[in-house]
């Protein structure tokens, strides 16, 4: 019984490393959640495995909220421009195991 709970853990291992997700993937996947969002969300990706091959990713996201316009330093109002400095809120982490993403 033992024998087969170990080949099934070598298979469950061997699917993880082939079906592992990439940076690009999660980045299309978080770009169709969070659509609606002011600006792109900042995202901050790490992968995990043996050597080179990886088998799992955990990636943190903070959303952004809204873009603060520049204001003039010396009236005080807001700046022509469509430079402004986004405002980052929630903070979410997702699993990339078996080729999908999971919220934790």
């Amino acid at each position: 019984m033992l024998r087969w709970l170990g080949y099934l853990l070598l298979l469950v291992l061997v699917i993880a490393f082939i079906t592992s997700p990439s940076e690009e993937k999660f980045s299309a996947f978080i770009d169709t959640e969070m659509k609606n969002a002011a600006c792109r969300p900042y995202i901050k990706h790490q992968a995990y495995g043996l050597f080179f091959l990886k088998a799992f990713s955990i990636s943190s996201v903070k959303e952004c909220k809204e873009i603060k316009k520049l204001k003039s330093l010396q009236t005080g109002t807001g700046l022509k421009t469509d430079v402004g400095v986004p405002v980052y809120g929630d903070t979410h982490t997702y699993l990339g195991l078996f080729g999908r993403f999971w919220k934790l």
